[in-house]
């Protein structure tokens, strides 16, 4: 069973990933550079950043990098077949 991240942890992950990208904070052992990218890009942060931020996810993405951010497949929605 995975441990939930609390509110306030989850923005300690998501600065530390922006710092780490920026090359403003060192690499940590849980989060490498590698890392802070695919988070930023897992949970689509990257996209509301600066535009290099986009432009550089998108070319590690192309490179093999990192992995584009998995797609949650909706349910799909039955009230209209009742």
């Amino acid at each position: 069973m995975t441990k939930q991240l609390t509110k306030k942890q989850k923005k300690q992950m998501l600065l530390d990933a922006v710092l780490i990208a920026e090359g403003e904070k060192a690499p940590t052992p849980t989060m490498s550079y590698v890392d802070a990218w695919q988070h930023l890009v897992n949970t689509g942060e990257v996209w509301k950043l600066q535009g290099w931020f986009g432009r550089a996810a998108f070319r590690m993405i192309a490179q093999g990098t990192i992995d584009p951010a998995p797609v949650e497949e909706e349910t799909p929605n039955n009230e209209d077949e009742q």
